[in-house]
């Protein structure tokens, strides 16, 4: 009985879930607190976060805004009634984080490691200065325009001195070097391109 009082409380009382205890809920209070409040309050904090880190930028001077904007977000939810909604959409959100997402992550790294490091003892370059490149590009939604301001230098910098190492590269006819280098140029265009667009879009925004 007591248990059921907790899952009226919880469930009905606070959380507006009124089919409880019918379907979806199962009968069992320590899974249902986890499947119906933990799961789901989860999966809220994560969308209340990237809600936040889209409307304001993460500097510290708004540090205890976006605490205030999560904060009454994930109430406004509950005290609307929209929670049911959010509960049963976490299930299936979290199924596809981790068999989809997951597994999909696993073997890329797997795989993507071992082969970059036969490429590594086979054919990589002697100086390991340029063969950390990557072809994925960084998101930088949640930066602030400091540090993407920083961050566009630091690429703009680093973009000249590949540059500049691809022209002694061609003139000497080492085309290890060169294949290394022109990946890293177009993996650090691409950077910079990105980081423009986040400063372009917090400009129209107004921030």
């Amino acid at each position: 009985m007591a248990f059921e009082d907790i899952g009226q409380l919880i469930f009905v009382q606070l959380l507006q879930m009124t089919d409880y205890p019918g379907s979806p809920f199962t009968g069992d209070i320590a899974r249902d607190l986890i499947m119906f409040l933990l799961v789901p309050s989860v999966f809220i904090i994560l969308v209340v976060y990237m809600m936040v880190g889209r409307v304001l930028p993460p500097d510290a001077r708004y540090n205890k805004l976006r605490v205030l904007l999560g904060a009454t977000t994930y109430l406004f939810i509950i005290a609307g009634g929209y929670y049911r909604t959010f509960a049963l959409l976490a299930g299936p959100y979290f199924i596809f984080l981790i068999f989809v997402l997951g597994i999909l992550f696993f073997f890329i790294e797997h795989f993507g490691r071992r082969g970059h490091e036969l490429r590594s003892s086979y054919g990589g370059r002697g100086n390991g200065s340029h063969s950390a490149s990557t072809t994925s590009i960084p998101h930088y939604e949640n930066m602030g325009f400091i540090e993407l301001n920083k961050t566009k230098k630091r690429i703009q910098a680093r973009l000249a001195d590949v540059t500049h190492e691809i022209r002694e590269a061609e003139a000497g006819k080492v085309e290890e070097d060169l294949t290394y280098l022109r990946k890293e140029r177009v993996s650090l265009q691409q950077e910079l391109r990105e980081v423009e667009r986040q400063l372009n879009l917090g400009k129209r925004m107004g921030f």
